[in-house]
């Protein structure tokens, strides 16, 4: 049985979120066994050598399962039957093995490992805000889509880390193949219907848009080159387009929650707590 909903009741607005902030500190050991022969191979050995996720290689495999156990160690549980799942070693879901009765909490997930666009804004301050006038002043359309400026910069943040970002297992379990609008040619959007084509394009225009104000701004704290890579900055935007949902109260975000962003479709309950 294919799951059709999630439920958190994980308190992601709790006023002492700590999701950029976490403790666990385990890294995967990574053995470099061959000489790079090739510009690809070089770039792909410079980001092992790195502990960088490699993203250079659309078809490198995805450890899901370390991911699995690193969100288990913040404290994520999921109802008994809940499974991951793949057909062909390459997309993976949650299924459910058995019924699961409607209302019943089948995931939680920890604020700590919850990537919160508002608390992004928080944590970069003036250095995100000078960016973001970079963005709207390139188009004035992208200021509702600056709760995704702020996750596409984080992912580029904990990118740079390799594995000392405690997001590590989780950036390792992404996808590194797309099939939108950003990876999109010319060629492909004339083969598809106009409205269609038009989503698509004007999807790859707010990416071309993003990567301008990254490169354009100089404010934010990422390294020249994570700025001139093309290839991580599409993966970066790509991870943030395809994972988040957005929320609304107490405040309109964008949130991606590490496990149950492996969940087809979900339906996200908060819990919110207001403290003393």
């Amino acid at each position: 049985m294919k799951l059709s909903s999630v439920i958190f009741s994980s308190g992601i607005f709790a006023t002492s979120v700590s999701a950029f902030a976490p403790s666990y500190t385990s890294k995967n050991n990574i053995a470099i066994n061959t000489r790079p022969s090739s510009t690809t191979q070089l770039n792909q050995y410079a980001q092992t050598a790195q502990g960088l996720v490699d993203v250079t290689d659309e078809y490198a495999q995805r450890d899901v399962y370390t991911m699995e156990e690193w969100a288990m160690q913040y404290g994520a549980q999921k109802a008994p039957g809940i499974e991951l799942t793949t057909q062909d070693g390459a997309d993976y879901e949650y299924v459910a093995n058995q019924g699961v009765g409607a209302g019943q909490m089948v995931m939680y997930i920890p604020p700590d490992i919850v990537l919160n666009s508002a608390a992004i804004q928080a944590e970069f301050g003036q250095s995100l805000i000078g960016a973001e006038q970079v963005v709207v002043g390139i188009d004035q359309g992208t200021q509702q889509r600056l709760p995704l400026f702020r996750l596409m910069i984080k992912i580029l943040s904990e990118y740079e880390k390799g594995q000392d970002s405690p997001f590590y297992p989780w950036l390792n379990s992404l996808p590194r193949q797309y099939y939108n609008g950003v990876s999109m040619t010319d060629a492909c959007f004339d083969c598809l219907p106009p409205y269609a084509g038009w989503l698509a394009s004007s999807e790859r225009q707010n990416y071309s848009n993003f990567v301008a104000a990254i490169r354009q701004g100089g404010y934010l704290p990422l390294q020249q080159e994570t700025i001139q890579d093309g290839r991580v900055l599409k993966w970066a935007y790509n991870v943030a387009l395809t994972r988040f949902h957005e929320v609304w109260q107490p405040e309109r975000a964008k949130l991606i929650a590490p496990l149950a962003d492996m969940v087809s479709f979900f339906v996200l309950f908060c819990y919110f707590c207001c403290g003393d």
